[in-house]
């Protein structure tokens, strides 16, 4: 019985919280330069100590616990026959011989989706900018059945670079 900590990524809460994080900050900063006292209160400062701090404190720590509170850790442990995935509020058990396809980094860089045979998602591991975790789940999973492996190239284009990786297609071989 081998276990595998996992830092699974809720993409939905992020974006809602991203989404009421930026609307609170766009309503700070409009409300910060209509009025002149907060400009003279900056400007009070000889020095960029409490600006700088102030910003911190405004924005880049609720950024920072987003970040932290938009994932939560799981526990895959898995055993002979079945595997399952562990965190505080839930238990899933997933056994092998449900899983017919898996897809690395499809759908998006550092997702782990696994079907059944009527492409019905059992689960989805997702990981943030990092695929070496998902790879090591999809590892200890083809350890237990047969599958057969396509790679194809990929690139995607994020702000200011390319980003290259492989897409991976795993299909359970009779």
């Amino acid at each position: 019985m081998k276990s595998i900590k996992f830092k699974q990524v809720d993409s939905a809460k992020r974006k809602v919280l991203l989404s009421v994080y930026f609307v609170f900050a766009l309503s700070f900063i409009a409300y910060a330069f209509a009025s002149d006292s907060i400009i003279f209160f900056i400007n009070s400062f000889q020095r960029g100590i409490v600006p700088g701090i102030l910003a911190t404190v405004i924005f880049i720590v609720p950024l920072v616990l987003i970040m932290k509170y938009s994932s939560h850790q799981e526990v895959i442990t898995f055993e002979e026959k079945t595997f399952e995935i562990r965190n505080r509020n839930r238990s899933i058990n997933i056994r092998y011989a449900e899983i017919e396809t898996m897809y690395l980094n499809k759908k998006d860089f550092g997702v782990l989706e696994l079907l059944d045979a009527q492409q019905n998602l059992l689960f989805a591991f997702v990981q943030d900018n990092n695929d070496t975790q998902v790879k090591k789940i999809a590892a200890k999973i083809t350890a237990k059945n047969q599958f057969e492996k396509t790679i194809e190239k990929a690139k995607k284009r994020k702000l200011n670079y390319t980003l290259n990786y492989d897409i991976i297609t795993y299909i359970k071989t009779a």
